[in-house]
């Protein structure tokens, strides 16, 4: 198969070779003998290639047969038959057109008489059309008898129409109160949740005065420490007035009235320690009680607890008085049980308006 080649039309004929060059442009064997020619793009050799698949090879042609011999004569048949062909094909493309033109011109034909005697049809039931247009008239004068009949209906069905009206403001105002019984609900939710914001708030102060008490432990720890500390420098100083009694009884007086003042000090960090841990234990205490008394958030409705918004910021219905949630429904279209079933809920409100 060739890409932008020109075998047809006698260019190549029958018989003869084919082979790949070099790059000098030689021919190479194997040499192959050209059995047909199908077109510009497409020839058949007599024998199987025999080499591998490629493209953009270079190739040559040439034919192996003289003039006046039976191959070239051959060739030259080929061609004729085949611009013969090509012709031959364009000619009967033109006979179908014609043949297709003469028949639209035969439906054409057909048309005009199927026309022309729906023409003269017309022409028959203008009468007729005369006629329907007398009965048309009185139908109308029947219509517009009928019309002032409906519209006495109509006017009684507007009378049922204002009471149906009356009913359905006394439906609004049922939700109306119904909404505000939804408003208080939620208001005394937001009450509830101050008193929880509230609890936990003595909750932290009771924490904090736990802390400050602790403060205090630390700082009379603190305190209980120097004490030793001093009772200690009493100590030694008590051992060396003692050593030194002997020379100075002044001395002596001196280091057993800082010993006194020590067992005092002593004595007043160890009460002080202790009222501050007696502190501590009761601020915690009263903290774990304040804790205890502060309401638990949860999604669904419980005693002690404080309703807790879900994932979409609502609460549930059932934090709600059971009037909050009641609704009224009105239905004047005919439908079914199962339709109003299925639009409604237990508690709601029904009204249904049906033709009598």
């Amino acid at each position: 198969m060739g890409s932008g080649t020109t075998w047809g039309d006698g260019a190549v004929p029958e018989g003869a070779a084919f082979s790949l060059v070099d790059a000098n442009g030689a021919a190479v064997a194997p040499h192959y003998e050209v059995a047909e020619v199908v077109d510009d793009l497409h020839l058949t050799l007599k024998e199987p290639y025999g080499g591998a698949s490629a493209s953009g090879v270079k190739y040559a042609l040439w034919n192996l047969a003289g003039e006046q011999t039976t191959p070239y004569l051959s060739a030259l048949v080929s061609a004729l038959v085949y611009r013969c062909k090509t012709v031959l094909s364009s000619v009967m493309e033109y006979v179908t057109r014609t043949e297709d033109a003469a028949a639209q011109a035969e439906a054409a034909r057909d048309e005009a008489q199927t026309a022309r005697q729906a023409a003269v049809s017309a022409s028959g039931t203008a009468t007729q059309a005369k006629n329907a247009a007398i009965e048309a008239k009185n139908e109308a004068v029947a219509a517009k008898n009928a019309a002032e009949t409906a519209k006495g209906g109509a006017e009684a069905a507007q009378a049922g129409a204002e009471a149906a009206s009356t009913e359905a403001g006394a439906a609004k105002d049922a939700a109306l109160a119904a909404k505000s019984g939804a408003e208080t609900a939620q208001s005394g939710a937001a009450q509830s949740r101050d008193a929880a914001a509230a609890s936990a708030t003595g909750a932290a102060n009771s924490a904090a005065a736990a802390g400050a008490s602790e403060t205090a432990a630390v700082n009379a720890k603190d305190a209980a420490e120097a004490a030793k500390q001093a009772a200690e420098n009493a100590k030694t100083a008590a051992q060396n007035a003692a050593n030194a009694a002997a020379g100075s009884a002044t001395a002596a007086s001196t280091a057993k009235d800082e010993a006194v003042a020590a067992k005092r000090a002593a004595e007043s960090a160890k009460t002080a320690a202790q009222t501050s841990a007696t502190n501590a234990a009761n601020s915690a205490s009263a903290a774990a009680s304040s804790a205890a008394q502060v309401p638990i958030a949860s999604l669904l409705p419980a005693a002690g607890q404080v309703p807790k918004a879900g994932a979409d910021g609502k609460i549930d219905l059932g934090w709600l008085p059971a009037g909050a949630t009641q609704r009224t429904h009105l239905f004047i279209n005919g439908e079914t049980d199962a339709q109003i079933l299925a639009a409604t809920k237990d508690g709601d409100i029904i009204d249904r308006l049906e033709e009598v």
